[in-house]
Formats: C-alpha cells, structure tokens, sequence
C-alpha cells in the first residue's frame, strides 16, 4: 500500500509539472539530442586528431568515422519533425492539451507498470547487485529488467499484434543501437510490408544493410536507399550513403559532387555536415582538388536566424530590398574569391530567385567553369542558358551540355527532363517523348512530380506541351 500511495503522490508532482511546463514557450531543442550531437561532433574531432598523430591504422579510421557520422545523421533525422513545428507562440487550445497530459501521465504509467511491472516482486538493493554487470540483472532475480529484456516483452507483443507498425520500427531502431543489425533489418523489412512508403524507414533499412556488411553498400542497401530518396529527395541518410556507393564504385567524382550537394542543402545547425564536410574534403583531396575551392561555406552562407526573424517584420518591398542587398554582397564577396565556385552556384540560384536569368546564367557559367566534371555545376548552367531564352529556341551551348550530362549519366532525370523540352523547342516531338518517357520511369506512382510530366507527355504527344 505504501508504494501505491508513494506513486500516487509522484504522478501527480509530474502532472503538475507537465501542467505549468505547457503553458510556457517550448525551447527550440531537446537539451538531450544537443548533447548528444555535441558529444559525436567531439568525437569526430578526436578521430581527426587520432589520424594525425598516427595512433589509428586508415581502416579503423574508416569504420569509426562512418559509424559516427552514422550516428549523427539518425540522431539529426529524429529531431527534424521538432525543428519543423516549431514556433514559441501558445497554441489554440492549449489549455485543454495541458489538461489531458495532466490526467494522462497517472493513468498511463499506472497502465505501463500494470503491464510491464511486477508489484509482488521482493525489492533489491544495489549492494544485493554488486556481482552483476549493468544491463545483465534478471527479472526472475529481482533486479530491474535489461534491455534485452525490454525487447524481449516488445518481440512477445509484436507476436500477439503482427501488424503494429510502430512497434516493428521501435524493435528495428533498439536492435540497430544494440549492434544486431540482421534482427533490425528484419524488423524494418516487416514494417514496410505495413507501410511501404515510409521514407525514413527505407533509409534505416539502408543503413542497416550497410553497417551489417562492414560498411559497404550492397545492392540490397541501395535499394532500400534509392526507394528512400524517391519519397524524401532531402532525406540526408540516403543521400550520404548513396554518394558513398559512388565512392566505392570508383566514381569518385559524383562521390563528391553529391556530398558538395548534400553540404549546400544542409541547415546552418545541421549536425552531420561536419562529417560529411571531412569526407568530402578528403575525396577532394585524392582527386587533387583544392577543397576551399569545391566545397560550400562552412556554416552555410544564406542568410542567419536573426536575418529571417527581422525579414518577418518588414514589408513585401522591404524584404526584396533586404534579399538584394544580401545577393549583392554576395557578388562583391566572389569578385575577391573568384575561385569558389559553390558561391557562384549560390549567386546563380539567388538571382534566378530574383527573376534575373542573364545573371543566374552568367553565375553558373563561373561554376561550371571551375567545375567541369561536375554534372550538377553544368546542369544548372544548361538550364540557366535555357531559361535566358524563354519559350523560345534553345542555345546550342545549353543542349550540348544536356547531350553531355545524359551520355555520362542516361539515369540523370533533371538533364531528362531539360534536354526533352531542348528538343521540343526545337521541334523533335519523337525525341522529347523519348526522354520524357525514359524519366517517368523513374518517378514514383502517386507522385505530383510524376502526375505533372504524365500531362506535358501526353499533351506533347497531342501536339501541345507548352507550359
């Protein structure tokens, strides 16, 4: 009795809590994740540290980094849904959600004790436990159930109820931290039998077939990711594990161009980028480049949070003139720097974001200039050249391009796309439908993306595929 009245009175300190904790302004992070993202960048360092003095032989090295690096892109990707609900303004209805947490929280843990306790079983005290290593306490000796045992109850409902999606993902992420990566992989192959569009899934399928073949991206990992990314193109799981197939498919090139590619995307706070920074950057070095020069600013160059929180405040007018200003010293800075060619890719999106191709173009051709093995620098100077023309015929610089990239690359959908409407511009209907049909095997079923080229193909085949 005197437990019951101890939990009682515990349950309710902790509604109380929850209850005055709702009506506050939620922090912008779990203190929890920050720490622990602090902890692997720490690491990450460490190793650097380790390569340099020479203590730690190159395949170590690799292994430990991918398994850190590893780390912080699942521990990034599990606070990303945080990040986009964001906001610090009280929510409609607040106070009937700080309510039922309130009347939640006792009746809850009471259920989760009835369900997974044992009231009747006699107490132990640490000393009792001395001899025992943490974690390996039985449950039949009294001591508190270790994790294995946790799984094991979580395995014996999964039996009774086959088709509890979360379940089967929460068993594949426990065995995945535990090391067992064939009981995560078979746990997440179940999960998407449930639901087989889950993206993050895929990519922590994915990871999982990786990790399980040493580090290498076996066929069936690249599956897994490859169907990732066709649902989430941002997922940064899939990206990086990708570009790390090209890496061991000897295509060191687009290793590098899809790592330079995930480093733009990354937000300024993203944890994995210095990881994916340090990769880069070695690739860059073995292909005799100078890394400054390929790869993205650190810390990103976009504008900051203070920027966007006074750009909320000012007027339409206001903040073009705001955007300019920041292109433009963005401008003046490349003229000092005429060797960062990821600046240049960045002015060239900004001043097609600002309705100007003469200058877009002109950005990306200062790119591709620098980078002329990258497919996605000359991509986006063929279509900069192809949007300076408007509606009208194509220059034959941009289609030249496109021919290139789509020799190099047949499966490189963007230059597809770009080098079809080249050609419907220039009247070859047959070969537009060719190269548009060739993508849209590609994209997904369901998809908008796939919905949109389906009407263009068939409308060109109408004899009408103008936008």
């Amino acid at each position: 009795m005197t437990l019951w009245l101890i939990l009682v009175a515990m349950s309710a300190a902790v509604a109380a809590v929850l209850f005055l904790g709702s009506r506050r302004r939620r922090p912008q992070a779990g203190d929890d994740a920050e720490h622990d993202l602090a902890v692997y960048r720490a690491q990450l360092r460490e190793l650097e540290r380790d390569r340099e003095r020479g203590v730690i032989e190159e395949s170590e090295l690799a292994a430990a980094r991918l398994e850190i690096e590893r780390r912080l892109l699942a521990a990034d990707s599990a606070r990303r849904p945080d990040a986009r609900s964001g906001g610090d303004a009280p929510r409609k209805g607040g106070w009937a959600l700080s309510l039922a947490l309130a009347l939640a929280v006792p009746l809850g843990a009471a259920a989760a004790y009835l369900w997974l306790g044992n009231p009747g079983i006699e107490s132990r005290p640490f000393a009792a436990r001395s001899g025992e290593s943490p974690g390996t306490a039985s449950v039949e000796g009294g001591g508190a159930p270790d994790v294995a045992s946790m799984m094991a109850r979580l395995r014996a409902r999964l039996a009774e109820a086959p088709d509890d999606l979360d379940g089967w993902i929460m068993l594949g992420r426990s065995a995945a931290a535990l090391g067992d990566y064939g009981e995560a992989i078979a746990a997440y192959s179940r999960a998407l039998a449930i639901d087989g569009e889950l993206a993050h899934v895929y990519a922590a399928l994915g990871e999982a077939q990786v990790l399980a073949a040493g580090g290498i991206v076996t066929e069936a990992a690249r599956r897994a990711l490859e169907q990732a990314q066709a649902r989430d193109p941002a997922d940064p799981r899939a990206r990086f594990y990708l570009a790390l197939a090209r890496d061991q498919d000897g295509d060191k090139e687009g290793a590098l161009a899809a790592l330079t590619s995930l480093l733009a995307d990354a937000p300024p706070d993203a944890a994995w980028a210095e990881g994916v920074r340090n990769r880069a950057s070695a690739l860059a070095a073995e292909l005799g480049r100078d890394p400054a020069s390929v790869l993205p600013p650190a810390g990103g160059a976009g504008p900051g949070e203070g920027d966007m929180a006074a750009a909320a405040q000012m007027s339409p007018a206001e903040q073009q003139a705001m955007i300019r200003d920041m292109v433009g010293r963005l401008a003046a800075r490349l003229e000092d720097s005429p060797d960062d060619a990821q600046g240049w890719r960045m002015l060239g999106r900004s001043y097609g974001v600002l309705g100007e191709p003469d200058k877009s173009a002109a950005a990306f051709g200062r790119a591709a200039a620098l980078l002329p093995e990258d497919p996605g620098a000359q991509l986006d100077y063929a279509a900069a050249l192809l949007n300076t023309a408007g509606a009208g015929e194509p220059p034959a610089e941009a289609v030249a391009r496109l021919e290139d990239i789509v020799a190099r690359d047949p499966a490189n959908g963007d230059a597809l796309y770009y080098l079809g409407e080249a050609r419907r511009r220039q009247g070859e209907t047959a070969a537009a439908a060719e190269l548009w049909q060739r993508l849209l095997g590609q994209l997904p079923e369901g998809s908008e993306d796939r919905a949109w080229l389906k009407t263009r193909l068939e409308a060109l085949e109408a004899g009408d595929a103008s936008d």
